[in-house]
C-alpha cells in the first residue's frame, strides 16, 4: 500500500505530472514548499469568483461585464433542487464521503458551483484567466462529488466555463457507472502516483518549470 498521509487532489496530481521529483519533495517528504505568488490575475479571479458566489447565494447583481454569468446561472438554476458554491468535497479510500480535513480523507476537490436536479447534476468550474484544456480536473471533481449526492443522480455534466463566454469551453460527462468503475478499478493517474510512492521512483523532469522550482537540491534547479 502507498504510505499513509498521501492525500490526492487535482493540484497534487498536476504537480506529479509536471515533475515527479518536485512532487515528492513538496508533497511527500515536504522538505521544500512550493512558492505561491498571488498575481494580479489571481486576485482578479478571486474577486470575480466572490461576486459570482454572492450572486448565486444572495442574489446580488453582477456587473455588466459578467452579464453572461447572470444568464448562465438563471438557466442552470431552473429545476435545480440544490444549488451550492465553493463546495469542499472529500472521500475516503473506498470513495465514501468524509470531511475535508478528517483523519480518513484520501481525496479532495472543490466545486465552484453545483446544481443538483432529480436525476442529474451540473458542476461548473468558472474560468477567468488563460485558456485551459484539461478534462482531468473536471472528471476528478465529478467523481468526488458523486458519493455526496443522492443515488438517484445518474449523470454529472462538468464544465469549464469562461465568464466572458456564452457556452462552456470544455464539457465532461461522468456517469454513475464511471464512478463505480473508478471505485473498483481505480483512477489511472492516482494508481501511477501510488505505485511511484511504493517504489520510491520520482525522477526529475527538466523543463521550463525548473526556473521556479523550490527544490534547490535538484541538479536541474534553475534558481540562483
Amino acid at each position: 500500500m502507498a504510505k499513509q498521509g498521501f492525500v490526492w487532489s487535482y493540484s497534487t496530481i498536476d504537480a506529479w505530472r509536471r515533475c515527479p521529483r518536485m512532487f515528492f519533495e513538496t508533497t511527500i517528504s515536504k522538505r521544500y514548499k512550493r512558492d505561491f505568488v498571488k498575481t494580479p490575475a489571481i486576485e482578479r479571479g478571486e474577486k470575480i469568483h466572490g461576486m459570482i458566489n454572492r450572486h448565486i447565494e444572495l442574489g446580488d447583481a453582477l456587473p455588466p461585464a459578467l452579464r453572461r454569468v447572470t444568464d448562465i446561472v438563471r438557466k442552470l438554476s431552473t429545476g435545480a433542487r440544490v444549488i451550492q458554491t465553493e463546495r469542499k468535497l472529500a472521500v475516503t479510500r473506498d470513495w465514501r464521503p468524509t470531511g475535508f480535513f478528517d483523519h480518513d480523507v484520501w481525496g479532495r476537490a472543490v466545486a465552484d458551483a453545483t446544481f443538483v436536479y432529480e436525476t442529474g447534476a451540473v458542476y461548473v468550474d468558472w474560468k477567468t484567466g488563460s485558456w485551459k484544456q484539461d478534462g482531468l480536473q473536471l472528471r476528478l471533481t465529478a467523481l468526488v462529488l458523486f458519493p455526496h449526492l443522492s443515488e438517484a443522480v445518474e449523470r454529472i455534466r462538468a464544465f469549464y466555463w469562461y465568464t466572458t463566454d456564452d457556452e462552456p469551453s470544455e464539457v465532461e460527462i461522468v456517469t454513475r457507472d464511471d464512478f463505480a468503475k473508478a471505485r473498483t478499478d481505480g483512477v489511472p493517474e492516482i494508481l501511477r502516483i501510488e505505485d511511484a510512492i511504493r517504489k520510491g521512483d520520482f525522477p526529475p523532469k527538466p523543463g521550463f518549470q525548473c526556473r521556479w522550482c523550490p527544490v534547490k537540491s535538484c541538479p536541474h534547479n534553475g534558481k540562483e
